[in-house]
């Protein structure tokens, strides 16, 4: 049987969010900050986040209303929401 992660939430704390690394699931962005990474699934913004995203994500990019998406690199799914995106945008088949 295979084994689901659940979706790994960035959640606020102090001072400014850096992430340096790969990812297997989900991420949930909730707090401002510099996404560098490889994220096998989607990754959602909460409404009000300000995000960079340097990264390739294997599924969708969803932005929620309200919030401030940059993205360079690629995603392999759908962008879902307003989002900056410099690079390529596919989907999955």
């Amino acid at each position: 049987m295979n084994r689901i992660d659940p979706p790994r939430v960035i959640a606020p704390t102090l001072g400014a969010l850096t992430m340096n690394r790969m990812h297997a699931g989900d991420l949930v962005v909730e707090q401002d900050g510099r996404i560098r990474a490889m994220v096998a699934g989607d990754v959602i913004v909460r409404p009000g986040v300000r995000a960079q995203i340097d990264a390739m994500i294997g599924g969708d990019l969803i932005v929620e209303e309200g919030a401030d998406v940059s993205v360079r690199g690629m995603v392999g799914g759908r962008v879902i929401g307003a989002a900056n995106v410099t690079g390529m945008v596919g989907s999955r088949h």
